[in-house]
């Protein structure tokens, strides 16, 4: 039998969450069911990382709570990854443009792109990403970007810091990834984040990568909470890091407090106020708390895990005596 895609009215939607679903609704939920979109929300969250995994709601108000949760979750992470992706792209610039004859993109490539010569797949690799830089650069420049446009209707090269403003979270992570071992080991050092079992140096290659998975998540407005975001499995040298950095094990990225303690460490290791990383700590953890008391309790050990307290609490000691 085919199944049924026929347009349903939002009182045939409660009644089939209430009778085929199990779930307690009535018609005084027909508002927030409006507002909050059957199919972004009980669609959505009716699962834990898989659609199998089912999360056992009894009544609406459950699911309501797990969909406020995690947007509460995105607000908190949001501004602090805007924040984290300026700073470490002027960490970068900063690094590879000192000692170099000028910070236009042709000289950046010249001298920071120019080992490994025999490399085929790493040459490969470079040049893709000097054609996705400068169709970035035609792109913005045909949207009127004022960054862009000031230097080209000038005539100038454009300098690095000026592509990295409209360069997205991903490319700018290749971008690092391309750049010679040198200029990698080179900011890890600034960075505090020198580790002996990354060979190549290029942990904060596989951070970025880790971190733009769930920014762009966040900028889509798709769920958080359970890591489902995740393209790819993160790199096992940031979770050995950051467990010698803060001594919380396991830390293998199926939690997304995981991402959180990440973000962090490395707030922490660009000098951010330990203060508002308290606080932010505190907002996350008021959030939980808000969870806790409005679902049952094997939901909310489903969405938390068994380790969430004893790593938030490893967390706060180590920013407090790092």
């Amino acid at each position: 039998m085919s199944n049924d895609y026929s347009p349903k009215l939002i009182e045939e939607l409660i009644a089939h969450l209430k009778e085929t679903k199990g779930i307690e609704v009535t018609s005084e939920h027909t508002r927030q069911m409006i507002n909050y979109g059957y199919y972004h929300a009980y669609k959505g969250y009716r699962f834990f990382k898989k659609p199998k995994s089912y999360i056992p709601y009894t009544k609406f108000e459950e699911l309501i709570a797990v969909i406020d949760y995690d947007n509460a979750l995105k607000a908190a992470f949001y501004p602090v990854l805007m924040f984290l992706e300026t700073a470490l792209k002027n960490i970068v610039v900063a690094n590879i443009v000192e000692g170099i004859p000028s910070a236009d993109m042709k000289e950046v490539y010249r001298h920071r792109m120019n080992d490994e010569p025999g490399n085929e797949g790493l040459a490969r690799q470079r040049a893709h990403l000097q054609e996705k830089v400068q169709m970035t650069i035609t792109k913005r420049y045909s949207q009127n970007n004022s960054i862009i446009a000031h230097f080209h209707e000038r005539g100038d090269q454009i300098p690095v810091w000026a592509v990295f403003e409209v360069l997205s979270l991903g490319d700018f992570a290749t971008f690092c990834s391309c750049l010679n071992q040198y200029s990698r080991t080179t900011i890890l050092r600034e960075l505090s984040m020198v580790y002996n079992q990354d060979i190549e140096s290029q942990l904060l290659t596989n951070i970025l990568y880790a971190l733009k998975d769930l920014r762009n998540a966040i900028a889509h407005n798709n769920v958080i909470f359970d890591t489902r975001f995740k393209e790819r499995e993160e790199n096992e040298n940031i979770g050995k890091w950051l467990t010698v950095v803060t001594k919380i094990e396991n830390i293998d990225f199926d939690s997304i407090f995981d991402y959180f303690i990440l973000i962090c460490v490395i707030l922490h290791r660009i000098e951010y106020n330990d203060e508002k990383i308290e606080k932010y700590i505190n907002d996350i953890e008021a959030s939980v708390n808000v969870l806790f008391k409005q679902v049952p309790q094997n939901i909310y050990v489903k969405l938390t895990t068994t380790q969430y307290v004893t790593k938030m609490n490893a967390l706060k000691e180590y920013i407090k005596n790092a």
